[in-house]
């Protein structure tokens, strides 16, 4: 089976769950913890219990969150771009260094 974002997966996302209930990847088991969170999580880390899981599925939901925020930046650098800013004023208003950004974007700006 072809190799797929976990954000993806979880969200039900074309070749998630949401689209086919058997598509996802071997040894993968949608969970939900102690508090009700929803997550995906390895087979292999199936023995975690209580406030490991719960641990577990947090980081991932802040992880699916970071995600999302960073295909937003890109998108906006991409506007930002389009409507004329330099690039020293994206890296001002991202709070990075120029060589952070072209570490991410390379020399023509793309992610």
């Amino acid at each position: 089976m072809a190799k797929r974002r976990l954000r993806d997966i979880e969200m039900g996302r074309p070749g998630g769950p949401g689209a086919d209930p058997d598509a996802l990847a071997d040894g993968v088991a949608l969970m939900r913890s102690p508090l009700g969170t929803g997550f995906v999580m390895p087979m292999a880390l199936g023995k975690l219990r209580g406030s490991a899981q719960q641990a577990a599925a947090e980081l991932q939901q802040q992880a699916r969150i970071r995600a999302d925020a960073q295909d937003r930046i890109d998108h906006m650098i991409g506007h930002c771009r389009e409507e004329g800013l330099s690039w020293n004023s994206i890296v001002w208003c991202l709070g990075v260094s120029a060589q952070a950004v072209q570490g991410l974007y390379g020399n023509d700006g793309r992610p």
